[in-house]
């Protein structure tokens, strides 16, 4: 009996077992793909790349620089959509695997002959270059590995394929994980760790700003580390810039997965697996935009952003704060990983500690000797020491006069100056605690009696620049002098006075001021600042500063001064309260722009959106016609990027949507597009009944709106405009074989302005 149950045991192990098998040898076979190119197993690029607010859905397959490559399906299913534009995916093809799931090729130089056949009708029927269709199951069926049409350079971009795999729901899913194979044995290349503040209080190594530091690779032991050991105060996140390598390959690719451990605990994990149309413009915040913006560096956020739903967290998180977690050393790792397996490791130590605080600092004078008084406390440490410097007010440059031992968490200390500050200098204090953290620092100013004034008298001005963070303003001043004394802060406007929360001195000319603010309807406030200089004089400076808050729930706007311009958001369009600043700028101008109006600079400028801001610019009622007008956005120093020209004549604003602030202005597009180049000259003699008509079309500021705006004509009768965007390339083939005799070619162009060329060319076919 026991036999028999042993045999059965075995029989049910044995059966299970070939039930997983098959389970996976079905699902390999599913998945059995064939490479959309032959013998061009090279990528330029990976899913999930960055491109301006949106993931990259694919993978990119160059050709090296040639076009016509044969392109195969790779898998057995039926043609699902037909795409054909002068921009993005230029001709594409969209197949309904019979697995399920859709499969993307984008850029082709053209199609095979019966889906070439079906785009060439529509085409010919709607008189529109731009078609986007879909067909049944029944209509086109195609076979694993059969032609589905060639490589080429349509849409944007040079000779490349872009290929795509998204499952049953349309989410586009990585190739690389889903079925096909690119050989890689390099591990990613890890370049920079950023280190960024993410509450008000946080500082990284005594500083309110991110810090980037360079990584250095240990070949011996095969793993990234750091110079130093950095200091962290507050709530921080962890940011890296990293890169991918493959063999035979000069381009440099994404990362497929990252992971952030502190103490060997794993805090946050993405993975570049499924993203969604729906949110992919949420890439602004899984990288950083202001660092892209400002440095042209990219780097992935080990954390998670306010509004960051994407699919790619594993586990959302990441965020570290020295309140909670135990000060001293802790261990940090951060792998990041590509498709195939290959892995790079940082690894380095973080300090969190909470830095002492100099909660009062006196300078008192006893009989001919001076002495700070010195009261502090380190709610987790011990005060090791205290340091006074000293510089004289003509030339700043700091020496040390005192560094005596304190070791104590929490007291006073009396620091004994001497006799020997008998001269007009200023001196700074701080304290440190034993892992190396520092105080704010506190400054006095001795002996200003003793300054002699200057025959012409210095005016005192000031500067500053200030951001709206977290319901706070925070206000960096810079004056043109040393101060004696800043007595009183505050902001104030209607009927209302907020005083500061923090405010400390910087440095010997700067200031940091923080006020908290909830008063959202109010559109300006004054800030006033009551200080003294050297001389004892008192002085009152006032600063307007516009206020334009922009709630995440409700949205908002913001105006210019002097009324013509103008943002305007819906309800969560921004991921969290903004304070909007618009202001008019002077910029060099090339004589062919026609500027209308000043020109705009709109901040903030590092923040993306997650939703569509509407701007809006008034014109004048004389000197420009408004239906040539458009809004434009200044790239560089003199390159306009068109931006819109919805106009708006009851208010008497051109309108344009963006997703990001930046510098705009109107200009007036007065010039023609100009047709060049044309392959056919006039008069001429040709033999070929099927001419390839090649031009070249260009149009210097705003440039098509659709595929309609160039047309090309023989005889009259419509002809196919293939046109190259970024080439300005024109060419067209007629549809049907011309007969002997004359012919007229005619290429029409219109701008978005409403400037039209056209050009007209008489020739003859003779047939021999």
């Amino acid at each position: 009996m026991k036999q028999i149950i042993y045999f059965w045991r075995l029989s049910l192990i044995f059966f299970l077992y070939l039930l997983i098998l098959y389970s996976f040898y079905d699902k390999a076979q599913a998945n059995d793909y064939i490479w959309p190119l032959e013998g061009q197993k090279r990528l330029s690029s990976v899913f999930g790349d960055h491109r301006p607010f949106r993931f990259h859905s694919g993978i990119d397959i160059p050709t090296r620089k040639k076009k016509g490559l044969e392109v195969f399906a790779c898998q057995s299913g039926y043609v699902y959509r037909i795409f054909t534009s002068w921009w993005g995916y230029g001709k594409a093809v969209y197949l309904k695997l019979d697995d399920g799931r859709l499969a993307v090729y984008g850029h082709l130089l053209d199609f095979s002959k019966k889906i070439s056949e079906r785009v060439t009708a529509r085409q010919i029927q709607t008189k529109d270059y731009h078609t986007d269709f879909l067909l049944n199951e029944k209509e086109i069926r195609i076979k694993r590995g059969e032609l589905i049409g060639y490589s080429g350079e349509s849409g944007w971009g040079g000779p490349h394929l872009h290929f795509e795999l998204r499952d049953s729901s349309g989410c586009p899913i990585n190739p690389l994980t889903s079925g096909f194979f690119v050989r890689d044995r390099l591990p990613p290349v890890m370049e920079y760790l950023a280190i960024r503040p993410l509450s008000l209080e946080a500082k990284i190594d005594g500083f309110t700003e991110l810090e980037a530091l360079p990584l250095i690779f240990d070949a011996d032991k095969n793993i990234y580390h750091l110079q130093k050991t950095p200091v962290a105060d507050g709530k921080i996140g962890l940011e890296l810039s990293v890169y991918d390598k493959m063999e035979r390959s000069g381009f440099r690719f994404g990362i497929y997965r990252l992971e952030l451990y502190l103490d060997d605990s794993l805090i946050f994990a993405s993975r570049y697996d499924r993203i969604r149309f729906e949110n992919t413009h949420k890439i602004e915040i899984d990288r950083d935009f202001e660092l892209r913006k400002k440095q042209g560096k990219e780097f992935y956020k080990l954390y998670v952003e306010e509004g960051g739903d994407l699919p790619i967290y594993e586990l959302p998180g990441g965020e570290m704060e020295a309140g909670a977690l135990k000060s001293g050393h802790h261990r940090v790792e951060i792998k990041a990983f590509d498709a195939s397996g290959n892995f790079s490791t940082l690894s380095f130590s973080l300090i969190f500690d909470r830095s002492p605080l100099i909660l009062t600092c006196l300078l008192e004078r006893d009989n001919r000797n001076r002495k700070l008084r010195v009261q502090f406390e380190d709610s987790d440490d011990v005060v090791q020491e205290v340091l006074v410097e000293r510089t004289s007010l003509d030339r700043i440059a700091w020496e040390e006069i005192r560094r005596e031992k304190i070791n104590k968490s929490d007291g006073e200390y009396i620091v004994n100056l001497g006799e020997g500050l008998n001269k007009p200098v200023l001196l700074r204090t701080k304290i440190k605690d034993t892992f190396g953290s520092f105080s704010k620092e506190r400054y006095f100013v001795i002996n200003a009696d003793q300054i002699e004034r200057r025959e012409k008298r210095d005016s005192l001005t000031s500067d500053f620049e200030y951001v709206f963070q977290d319901n706070f303003f925070i206000f960096d001043l810079r004056f043109n002098q040393i101060l004696k004394e800043v007595s009183k802060l505050a902001l104030r406007g209607g009927g209302f006075e907020v005083l500061p929360l923090l405010y400390e001195q910087t440095k010997e000319r700067s200031y940091r001021v923080i006020f908290p603010f909830f008063l959202k309807d109010q559109r300006e406030m004054t800030l006033s600042i009551n200080c003294t200089n050297l001389y004892g004089e008192s002085f009152v400076l006032q600063k307007t500063i516009p206020i334009s808050i922009i709630t995440q729930s409700d949205g908002g706007f913001g105006l210019s001064p002097d009324g013509q311009a103008k943002v305007e958001f819906d309800p969560y369009v921004v991921y969290r309260d903004i304070n909007i600043s618009i202001q008019s700028v002077k910029t060099k101008l090339s004589s062919k722009h026609k500027l209308v109006g000043n020109i705009y600079s709109f901040e903030p400028s590092t923040v993306p959106f997650n939703g569509w801001a509407k701007i809006s610019l008034r014109y004048p009622q004389g000197g420009c016609n408004p239906h040539r007008v458009g809004i434009y956005e200044l790239i560089g120093e003199n390159f306009w990027k068109f931006i819109d020209n919805q106009l708006d004549t009851l208010n008497q604003t051109i309108e344009g949507k963006v997703r990001y602030l930046s510098t705009y202005a109107l200009l007036e597009d007065t010039l023609a597009p100009k047709i060049s180049k044309v392959s056919i000259s006039p008069g001429e003699k040709i033999k070929d009944r099927m001419p390839r008509i090649t031009a070249r079309v260009k149009d210097d500021l705003s440039g098509w709106g659709s595929e309609e705006d160039i047309q090309i004509q023989m005889d009259g009768v419509w002809m196919i405009p293939e046109y190259d965007p970024e080439k300005k390339s024109l060419s067209a083939r007629p549809v049907f074989p011309l007969t002997t005799g004359e012919h007229l070619l005619t290429i029409s162009a219109k701008d978005r302005a409403g400037n039209q060329s056209k050009i007209e060319r008489r020739f003859f076919v003779t047939g021999k």
